[in-house]
């Protein structure tokens, strides 16, 4: 006859990564403003095409709250890139990457997505 262990494993000792908390809060609290139409959004434009959108905390263009970067092959989207930064505007706490796989008649046949957190 074997021994059991009934105890059960106590997690209370064991830190949080206070770190990783912060930063995913700060990420939702960036989507969640830029959808509320908070701070400054900058279009940028090459030709008739939209290039960059960026997202400042105010009209000085100080401190970016996001940067979403479009990349084409002519006319046609390959990918999107948009970078999430920190408060102090420089770190970027996320980037989302979503590359754009098109079929001979530039359809979209698939589209991948990917998440970086430094």
């Amino acid at each position: 006859m074997s021994q059991k262990d009934t105890r059960r494993l106590d997690h209370s000792n064991i830190a949080k990564s206070m770190f990783r908390d912060v930063n995913m809060e700060q990420i939702i609290n960036d989507m969640i403003e830029e959808d509320t139409g908070a701070g400054f959004s900058e279009i940028i434009k090459s030709g008739v095409f939209t290039t960059d959108l960026i997202t400042w905390t105010d009209s000085n263009k100080t401190l970016k709250r996001a940067h979403v970067i479009f990349n084409r092959t002519g006319p046609f989207v390959t990918s999107i890139t948009k970078n999430i930064y920190d408060d102090d505007g420089i770190t970027i706490l996320a980037s989302n990457t979503f590359n754009i796989a098109r079929a001979g008649d530039n359809t979209v046949a698939n589209l991948t997505s990917g998440v970086t957190r430094p």
